[in-house]
């Protein structure tokens, strides 16, 4: 099986893309901005192929928007531990 990506919620595409790009050479893509839907993202490739799709919303109430960047942060912890990496 092949995972193409994996989508991730933020409130804070730069500071998700300047994380990845610093403790795991991802290279971040080009963004995409969509004003109308209230909705932005951002691709971070690595180098075996695997990409996260950073994601941002408007719209979403910020009960449910803050339940998807706990998910976000859980992904990173995960990443972080796997790893052994630091963010100190």
């Amino acid at each position: 099986m092949h995972i193409d990506h994996v989508a991730l919620w933020t409130n804070d595409i730069e500071r998700c893309k300047k994380f990845y790009v610093a403790y795991s050479g991802a290279a971040a893509g080009t963004g995409y901005v969509n004003p109308k839907n209230g909705f932005e993202s951002c691709f971070l490739s690595f180098a075996d192929g695997a990409r996260i799709e950073a994601m941002k919303t408007t719209v979403l109430p910020r009960s449910l928007n803050q339940e998807h960047n706990e998910w976000g942060s859980l992904t990173s912890r995960l990443l972080l531990a796997r790893s052994n990496w630091s963010t100190s």
